[in-house]
C-alpha cells in the first residue's frame, strides 16, 4: 500500500495530486496501522477528527506554566496523531537511508538524498537538519555532516533533527555499519549503550521524575574521563518534542538530578544515548515516547535490537579485512 494513500485513509483526507509514489516495508506498515488505525481510530473519530482539521494550527495544546524555565505541553489526540505520523516518516526515512548508504558516498550526498526524500512528503514543512557522521566524525559527536567519503566498516549514524510535519517535531537517531559487519568491541559498544537507554525507557511513567531517569545514565567522569558533567552535555539526555524541537522536560545529569521535574500524563519527548571511542567511532540511539496513564508508547519503529548493518554480501567483509 503506498504511504501517502495510508496517511490520507487515516486522517479522512483525499490524497493531494502529483504525490510521489513512495512506499515504506510492510513491517514498518504493520506497526504504523497497530499503533494509529487499530488503537486510535475511535478515539480519531470521537474527536472529529477530518478533512482539514488535520491543519495542525487547529490543534488545541494545553500549557501548564509551573516556573518560568518549566513549561511542559500536553496534546490532544488530534495532536498526538499528528506527532506519531511524523515518526512513521521517520521511520520510512531510515529505511531509505538504510537502502541509500554505500561505500563511495559522502555524508553530505546521503544528508542530501534523505531531505530531497522527506521534503516529498506532502505536510513537510521544514527539514530543519539530517546528522549524518561516519567514522571518526561519529566520536566526538559534532552533529553535523561533511563531505568525507565513507568507507567499508564505517560506522555511521543518522539523526532526523527537526523534521516538521503539519507542525510537529521528531528527532530519531540510528546507527549503521556499512559494506561489512562491526567488529564484537563495536557491537559491545552499542549494547551498552542500548541498556543505558532502555534502562531510562524503563523508568518512565506518570509520577516519576527527570531524576529517575537521568540516574539511570552513568557519569560523565567515570565513564569517559570528563573533567565534569558540562563536557559531555548531550552525550545522555532527553528532551521534549511538540510544537518545539527542545521543549521540556529537559533531562541530563547536568540539573535534574538536583531539580527533579514530575512525568505527567500526556508529556512527549525523546531520549537519546551514545557511546564509542574517541576519534574512532561512537554510536548513538535515540527513541521517541508518549506517556500514557497506565503505559510508554514507543512511536520510533525503526529496528534498535543491534547496530544496522548495510553489507550487499553478508559476511564477506571477514574474508577480506
Amino acid at each position: 500500500m503506498r504511504v501517502d494513500a495510508l496517511f490520507w485513509l487515516l486522517i479522512g483526507m483525499e490524497p493531494r495530486p502529483r504525490r510521489l509514489p513512495l512506499t515504506v516495508p510492510n513491517e514498518i506498515l504493520d506497526n504504523y496501522t497497530h499503533c494509529c488505525s487499530r488503537r486510535r481510530a475511535r478515539e480519531y473519530a470521537a474527536s472529529g477528527i477530518a478533512g482539514n482539521a488535520v491543519i495542525a494550527v487547529s490543534a488545541r495544546v494545553e500549557i501548564t506554566q509551573t516556573s518560568s524555565h518549566d513549561r511542559t505541553t500536553y496534546g490532544t489526540d488530534q495532536s498526538m496523531g499528528h506527532f506519531v505520523l511524523g515518526a512513521a516518516i521517520g521511520d520510512a526515512t531510515h529505511w531509505e537511508c538504510m537502502k541509500f548508504l554505500r561505500p563511495g558516498i559522502t555524508e553530505n550526498q546521503v544528508t542530501a538524498h534523505l531531505m530531497e526524500y522527506l521534503y516529498s512528503f506532502a505536510g513537510m514543512e521544514d527539514v530543519e537538519d539530517v546528522i549524518v557522521s561516519s567514522g571518526p566524525n561519529t566520536w566526538p559527536n559534532w552533529r553535523n555532516f561533511s563531505d568525507r567519503i565513507i568507507q567499508p566498516g564505517d560506522i555511521v549514524f543518522m539523526d532526523l533533527a527537526a523534521l516538521t510535519w503539519n507542525g510537529y517535531k521528531s528527532c530519531y537517531y540510528r546507527t549503521y555499519c556499512v559494506g561489512k559487519e562491526p567488529s564484537q568491541e563495536q557491537k559491545d559498544t552499542y549494547a551498552t549503550a542500548l541498556e543505558w537507554l532502555y534502562d531510562s525507557i524503563d523508568a518512565v511513567k506518570v509520577g516519576a521524575t527527570t531524576r529517575d531517569i537521568a540516574s539511570k545514565w552513568p557519569s560523565a567522569m567515570e565513564t569517559w574521563g570528563y573533567e565534569d558533567e558540562d563536557q559531555a552535555a548531550a552525550n545522555l539526555w532527553g528532551h521534549g518534542l511538540g510544537l518545539a524541537q527542545y521543549d521540556q522536560p529537559v533531562i541530563s545529569r547536568i540539573w535534574s538530578l538536583d531539580h527533579p521535574v514530575e512525568i505527567k500524563e500526556g508529556m512527549t519527548f525523546a531520549l537519546e544515548t551514545q557511546h564509542g571511542k574517541r576519534f574512532r567511532y561512537g554510536v548513538r540511539i535515540e527513541e521517541m515516547l508518549i506517556v500514557h496513564k497506565d503505559s510508554i508508547e514507543i512511536i520510533s519503529n525503526f529496528p534498535v535490537k543491534q547496530i544496522t548493518v548495510v553489507d550487499p554480501l553478508p559476511g564477506y567483509g571477514h574474508h577480506v579485512k
